[in-house]
């Protein structure tokens, strides 16, 4: 994607059909459209975890086209396409300078990279157990020490428990 965007050029937004936002941006690259499809990379602080690539808006892309002199009635019929956003009858146009920030701040595979830091973890915070014998159990942080040490409670054949583990072996229980 070309870091410059044309003070002449005018960017639409278009509706995509659930989860095909990647089909419809190769379909409409293959007629020529000028198209922009914004992801974000999350990455994880935890190496054992995989970095995770999503778009960022969701069943939207951005195409740039000319009313006038471009053939834009094929976009609606494109795979992956449900329509072209309109209000009343205008097409939604997206302001370049949006469309410039963005990319601008993206990588030349059109991502942002975001880095997803773990909160210092905290008596009474749900974790996830990732090793050992309790391997994919949750319990609650009951303490921890100064040294890597901490102490979960876990619901264990209906018996609260107190277990001791390295603070190596747990981490927060969420889900992005």
């Amino acid at each position: 994607m070309p870091k410059v965007i044309n003070k002449v050029e005018k960017w639409y937004l278009a509706y995509t059909k659930s989860n095909q936002e990647k089909l419809a941006k190769t379909h409409l690259e293959n007629q020529d459209f000028r198209v922009f499809l914004p992801l974000i990379l999350f990455e994880y602080p935890d190496p054992s975890k995989p970095d995770k690539l999503e778009v960022m808006f969701p069943s939207y892309i951005f195409i740039c086209f000319d009313r006038k002199n471009d053939d834009w009635h094929s976009i609606n019929s494109t795979k992956g396409i449900s329509k072209l956003v309109t209000f009343g009858d205008s097409f939604a146009e997206v302001p370049k300078e949006f469309i410039s920030f963005l990319i601008d701040n993206t990588d030349d595979t059109g991502a942002v990279k975001y880095k997803l830091f773990e909160k210092e973890l905290s008596k009474g915070d749900e974790v996830i157990i990732n090793k050992g014998l309790f391997l994919g159990r949750t319990g609650l942080l009951f303490s921890k020490d100064s040294t890597d040490r901490v102490k979960i409670l876990m619901s264990i054949f209906n018996q609260e428990v107190i277990v001791d583990l390295e603070k190596s072996d747990i981490s927060q229980n969420q889900k992005i």
